[in-house]
């Protein structure tokens, strides 16, 4: 998943870059120029300090902590044991390694963090993983955390605050089965986060979509903001 990672990363520039094309009325001009969003492929050869970040949080993600530590500590270990593992879990025969749910679930996330999520914090970004459950894939979506740069907490780690448009999310889906808000008195209770999730279906997949009011435990910052920035705005 380090690759949606990147992919929604470039497509929130782009839409960055849209908006001041789009205010300065000259969105016709840039109708014509090529996306960042489309050279994702490139993303790990062209900023490989930024992929190496993403991989090992999505190690982290799935809870795969040793392999984290192994992939920043031993490249050249991890890539064997790496490959061993996908030999044991693909046969011979297998020439395409390709996750059938990727495209069309990297397609939904992009949709929901564009349409559906508004970040409260400029430059904060979302982040997302995904799990096999009993009978369809769960997805969740959340704000990374952010290292806060400048002022009286410069390098500890904050969180956004973002609203989420329901009506939007659910036209998002061919159709919509459940649609759900699930709270709790406290941040996290009983290991259960509170949560807009969403059942249905998307493209013909069932799914499950869950947007998480905080950021997993284990989530690392994302982006850097400089709150002297925020408090000259505000």
């Amino acid at each position: 998943m380090a690759d949606l990672r990147a992919r929604l990363l470039l497509e929130s520039i782009d839409s960055a870059i849209d908006q001041v094309w789009e205010n300065n009325g000259l969105d016709d001009w840039r109708a014509g120029d090529p996306r960042e969003a489309d050279c994702y492929a490139k993303f790990e050869e062209r900023c490989p300090n930024q992929w190496d970040a993403f991989f090992a949080e999505t190690l982290v993600t799935h809870g795969e902590h040793a392999l984290a530590i192994l992939y920043k500590s031993d490249r050249t270990e991890f890539i064997e044991r790496y490959e061993s593992g996908f030999k044991y879990f693909h046969s011979k025969d297998s020439s395409d390694a390709h996750n059938p749910w990727e495209d069309w679930i990297s397609e939904l996330v992009g949709q929901v963090v564009k349409d559906a999520i508004d970040v409260e914090v400029s430059g904060v970004h979302c982040g997302c993983m995904t799990l096999q459950g009993s009978d369809r894939p769960i997805v969740f979506v959340y704000a990374c955390p952010f290292e806060v740069v400048g002022g009286d907490q410069d390098g500890m780690t904050s969180s956004s605050a973002f609203s989420v448009d329901l009506a939007a999310l659910a036209r998002l889906f061919d159709v919509t089965d459940e649609l759900q808000w699930q709270v709790a008195v406290t941040e996290r209770r009983d290991g259960v986060d509170p949560r807009i999730s969403v059942r249905g279906t998307y493209r013909g997949n069932p799914v499950e979509l869950a947007i998480l009011q905080y950021p997993p435990e284990q989530a690392v910052p994302a982006s850097q903001v400089d709150v002297s920035e925020l408090e000259a705005d505000g």
